[in-house]
């Protein structure tokens, strides 16, 4: 028995990227696909890969996210080429684009960092 229809997750606010590993229960080779729509369920993007399933459990499953340029991504949906067969995922991943004053403070960090070394480098010289 497999998926009555694909998997369907919807965020309560729209992400940047979003992404995780999937695999197709008892089948070797088949197709993935992922749907990305925005919050007026307007579709911005079908993506598909190959992949390939294995009964060891080790984290080999092949990892399908998408990612776009602003935090438009409300709902994913997630199926297979292999309808008759059950699919599962693993952890999702997201990605939330930061605010502006956490750039600011992460860019500043790494600038006193890259500093720091550099002033380290001169005085082993």
């Amino acid at each position: 028995m497999g998926n009555a229809s694909p998997l369907t997750i919807t965020f309560d606010t729209p992400v940047t990227g979003a992404g995780t590993q999937i695999a197709v229960d008892d089948t070797a080779n088949f197709t993935v696909f992922i749907s990305a729509f925005d919050e007026n369920n307007h579709l911005l993007g079908t993506f598909a890969q190959p992949g390939t399933s294995s009964l060891e459990l080790d984290n080999s499953a092949i990892f399908l996210g998408v990612v776009s340029h602003t935090s438009n991504i409300k709902t994913l949906v997630y199926s297979s080429s292999e309808p008759e067969k059950t699919f599962a995922i693993n952890k999702l991943s997201l990605v939330r684009v930061p605010d502006s004053s956490s750039t600011i403070g992460l860019l500043a960090f790494g600038i006193l960092g890259t500093n720091s070394i550099l002033k380290r480098k001169l005085k082993q010289s």
